[in-house]
C-alpha cells in the first residue's frame, strides 16, 4: 500500500491478508511480553499459580499495564476487521501508523521504556519485534523529505 489510493476505498482481499499478518505477527509479540513479564513477576513476587491467576494479573496488575498500549492496538485490529463496515483503506492505514507508534515511537512513555529494556535483554523478543515491522508495508516518505 505505497501508492496513493483514496482512504475511504474498501480494502481489497491483498490489503486484509497484509493487516492480518501484521496482526498475527503483533499477537505473537504480545505473548512473547506477556510470557517475558510473567517471568519477572514470578522472580519478584512468587509463582503464579494458574493460567486464571495469570490472566487475572496481566489484565489487572501494574506489573502488567505498560503491556496495556500493544493489547489495546491488537483490540482495534480485532474490532476493525470484525466489523460489519467493510474497513476502508484509511482504516488499515490508520492501524499500520498505530502499530509504528506503538512500536517505535520516539515519544518517552512506560511501554517505551519497559519495552526498549526488553528489547536489550532478549533476543527473542528482537526477532518478534522485527517480524512485526517487516509485516508492515513499506512506508512512503512524505513529499519533499530527503534521504
Amino acid at each position: 500500500m505505497t501508492d496513493e489510493r483514496d482512504p475511504t476505498e474498501t480494502a481489497t482481499p491483498e490489503d486484509r491478508t497484509q493487516l492480518f499478518k501484521v496482526r498475527e505477527a503483533l499477537l505473537n509479540l504480545h505473548k512473547e511480553l506477556l510470557n517475558v513479564e510473567r517471568k519477572r513477576y514470578e522472580q519478584n513476587v512468587g509463582p503464579v499459580a494458574s493460567e486464571f491467576e495469570f490472566f487475572r494479573l496481566a489484565t489487572s496488575d501494574p506489573s502488567f499495564a505498560w503491556i496495556g498500549p500493544m493489547t489495546t492496538l491488537i483490540v482495534d485490529i480485532d474490532e476493525k476487521v470484525a466489523s460489519k463496515e467493510p474497513i476502508t483503506i484509511g482504516s488499515i492505514e490508520t492501524l499500520y501508523v498505530e502499530t509504528r507508534s506503538v512500536l517505535a515511537s520516539s515519544v518517552e512513555s512506560p511501554f517505551k521504556a519497559e519495552y526498549t529494556q526488553l528489547l536489550q535483554e532478549n533476543p527473542g523478543l528482537v526477532m518478534k519485534h522485527s517480524a512485526v515491522m517487516q509485516a508492515l508495508p513499506v512506508q512512503e516518505r512524505p513529499p519533499g523529505a530527503e534521504s
